[in-house]
């Protein structure tokens, strides 16, 4: 009889690790985060007079260095100390399809000698040819950063550069996360108009965080130890994968980076928050693709995360699991992105017992045996932030400041009643597309495609 997951062929942890973070996961540069060239279309000021750097020699030059300067300020959002950039003019042409205009080799050089010149504030680390770090495949990378010199008032002062000025609303991006160009659809048109409303809803909003573990140190910014959160972050971006109907989840609101108990601390215009949830979001999903009912009661308590014979205890791995097979292309890539993840939990790399997990899914849900190893997860992602979206409209519509988590979305608690009631309608909309996306899969399936 064959079994699944048996017999796991190795594979480079790295390229399985890919698999277990999920399509839409940020790569991992270390405590490094690399530049944001779009970030030079904030403000018309030169942010460089802050810090009493040299007159930019012309407007691409300033907006160069103010997209060094304020990647650095988000990076630090996001607990990196640094931002790498490019000293590689290759790297420059290999992206000038997608690049700002003002980002250009020469002005990039020009904008980071500027900022090292200012080293009472910046500190700058070069990369040269035969710095270890430069790999075949790999441009050069130089780094930036703050000095302790810059406090987070000064932080703050640069981050309300970000608060209201516009953004790309929706990203088409390849495999190795680089931006892809597109032909405008109904959908990204729709897309746009609806974050460019959402945007002016929250603008207006007063939006802050009551939690014992974050400490306000600026105006909209809190800090817990290294971590840093600032609450103007609330322009929301569309990100899909590959193609126009892989992904599409909304990102980049500062709320997507708290916890849940941090979360349920939030205070929208000095009320409390509500937050719900679509249960079961995929597995719900992966049934009604599969023309299937969802055999679990949700109301009375039912789990489909606890496999019969699995401990209790092992419930977050077998989540994590169904997670790893949809969006896995082989037995091979699961059982050793899973093997990571036990390494993570401090369990060490158990191949046996994660193909063992992991052959316990398709006997406890054996109706979703055609989802599994598909890599069916970027589309399902589609489909659950399409349901987002209209969900999203609607209370955009109605005026009512709403903040997406993917598979939830935040409201003000007195508005609670009528999102658990819209998010549910959108749900059953959303169980009808998944059934065509179903019927598409298994026809691409069964040609070869």
């Amino acid at each position: 009889m064959y079994q699944p997951f048996a017999n796991a062929a190795e594979l480079p942890r790295a390229e399985a690790a890919s698999y277990a973070r999920g399509p839409d996961a940020p790569q991992d540069h270390g405590s490094d985060r690399p530049v944001q060239p779009d970030l030079a279309a904030h403000g018309a000021a030169d942010l460089g007079q802050r810090f009493g750097l040299a007159e930019p020699p012309s407007a691409a030059h300033k907006n160069a260095r103010n997209a060094l300067i304020l990647s650095m300020a988000v990076a630090q959002l996001s607990g990196a100390r640094h931002v790498f950039y490019s000293r590689d003019r290759n790297w420059f042409a290999h992206h000038r399809s997608h690049l700002p205009a003002c980002f250009t080799y020469r002005t990039v050089i020009w904008a980071a000698e500027s900022l090292s010149a200012g080293s009472p504030f910046f500190v700058h680390d070069k990369a040269s040819p035969g710095d270890p770090r430069t790999t075949p495949g790999r441009s050069r990378r130089s780094t930036l950063g703050f000095s302790p010199a810059i406090t987070d008032p000064d932080l703050a002062e640069l981050l309300e550069s970000l608060r209201t000025e516009p953004v790309s609303g929706v990203l088409l991006r390849n495999a190795q996360k680089e931006r892809k160009t597109f032909s405008p659809t109904a959908l990204t048109r729709a897309s746009n108009e609806l974050l460019v409303r959402h945007r002016a809803l929250l603008a207006k909003a007063s939006i802050t965080i009551d939690h014992p573990n974050l400490l306000a140190t600026a105006p909209g910014l809190y800090r817990a130890g290294p971590r840093l959160v600032w609450t103007g972050q609330r322009a929301l971006v569309r990100i899909f994968n590959g193609r126009l109907c892989r992904g599409g989840r909304f990102y980049r609101g500062f709320w997507q980076q708290l916890s849940k108990s941090e979360r349920a601390a939030l205070r929208i215009n000095g009320e409390p928050s509500f937050e719900h949830d679509y249960a079961c979001c995929h597995l719900r999903l992966l049934y009604a693709a599969a023309g299937k009912r969802f055999p679990f009661d949700l109301a009375t308590g039912a789990d489909p995360y606890l496999v019969p014979g699995a401990a209790r205890e092992d419930r977050p791995l077998i989540k994590l699991a169904v997670l790893i097979l949809i969006n896995a292309k082989s037995e091979q890539q699961a059982v050793h992105a899973l093997a990571g993840k036990l390494t993570e939990c401090g369990s060490g790399y158990d191949l046996e017992r994660a193909a063992a997990l992991l052959a316990a899914v398709p006997r406890h849900l054996p109706d979703l045996a055609p989802f599994w190893c598909s890599n069916i997860g970027p589309a399902l992602q589609f489909v659950d932030s399409e349901i987002l979206r209209h969900g999203l409209e609607m209370l955009v519509d109605a005026g009512i400041v709403a903040l997406p988590v993917h598979d939830s979305i935040i409201v003000p608690a007195q508005d609670g009643a009528t999102l658990i009631g819209l998010m549910e309608s959108t749900f059953r909309c959303g169980c009808a597309n998944a059934r065509r996306m179903g019927r598409v899969e298994g026809e691409a399936k069964s040609s070869g495609c």
